[in-house]
């Protein structure tokens, strides 16, 4: 059971289930949920998120859209069959990287109420989730921080003509509502995960084995956005671009770049980490 779903049951206060198999994704939309006055329960993919409603009262779903076992629409229709023969309306905001009309409206074909596009915006989120919570349930109206001080936004290190950071403190700051000690522990995840991620793609890389390097590059993605790292994320959806298109060419001088970058981007983040902790 994930720890999150081990909490006393509050009947004045909204319970929101965040499905999400990205683990630095999940680690920020459940730190949001609970910095705004929720409960948050958790599942890793459709199928556990089914599990869980059967057995817990829930008032609202995140719901990531891509994941293994049983993806977020494929969630969102076995949820909408059961209220159709039990009735009732669950609140289902899709969370996604994919910002196409096209996207949005297979969502909302699948039963979705809205789609909140990632990297999050957690004052868009926020709002959503007050929009579509049943009237009563809101958590802490009051708990979107204010924008945190000059001295937290500032990159970790200026960029010169010589060097582009990897990590945009200012962005990541915003992703996480101007939440300090949040950041601090995203990015101990973020480097934590990558190095799995990475050992993933490299075996992807030498099976020449186009999907693992597309899902793995897509997970890298969506987390490097996540903590603010565009170089990062540029880099990985050009391995995402290959791993779908299955011409591998240019797949290694793209993972090598991927590296190059990751590498770089560490540096910072470690930095960052070091100088919070002195």
């Amino acid at each position: 059971m994930h720890p999150e779903n081990n909490q006393q049951d509050d009947a004045g206060t909204a319970r929101i289930l965040v499905v999400e198999d990205n683990s630095v994704n999940r680690k920020l939309s459940v730190a949001l949920v609970q910095k705004w006055g929720f409960i948050a329960l958790v599942a890793c993919d459709g199928r556990e998120a089914l599990t869980i409603l059967d057995r817990e009262r829930v008032d609202l779903v995140l719901m990531d859209v891509q994941m293994p076992v049983m993806d977020g629409l494929g969630a969102t229709r076995a949820i909408r069959g059961q209220e159709a023969e039990s009735g009732g309306h669950l609140p289902i905001i899709a969370l996604t990287a994919h910002a196409y009309a096209s996207d949005r409206a297979k969502c909302m074909d699948a039963g979705m109420d809205e789609v909140v596009t990632k990297p999050l915006d957690h004052q868009v989120l926020y709002e959503t989730i007050l929009r579509l919570l049943p009237e009563g349930d809101e958590g802490d109206s009051g708990a979107v921080a204010s924008a945190a001080s000059a001295d937290l936004m500032a990159p970790a290190g200026a960029a010169t003509k010589s060097h582009t950071p990897q990590f945009d403190r200012q962005d990541a700051m915003g992703r996480v509502d101007g939440d300090i000690q949040l950041l601090e522990e995203i990015a101990i995840l973020f480097l934590d995960s990558c190095e799995e991620w990475l050992a993933d793609l490299r075996r992807g890389l030498a099976d020449s084995d186009a999907a693992v390097m597309e899902r793995v590059a897509h997970t890298l993605k969506g987390s490097a956005a996540s903590i603010g790292a565009r170089p990062l994320v540029e880099a990985a959806l050009r391995v995402e671009g290959i791993g779908a298109s299955l011409d591998l060419a240019e797949a290694d001088a793209a993972v090598r770049d991927l590296e190059s970058r990751f590498e770089k981007l560490a540096e910072e983040l470690r930095s960052f980490l070091e100088e919070r902790a002195s």
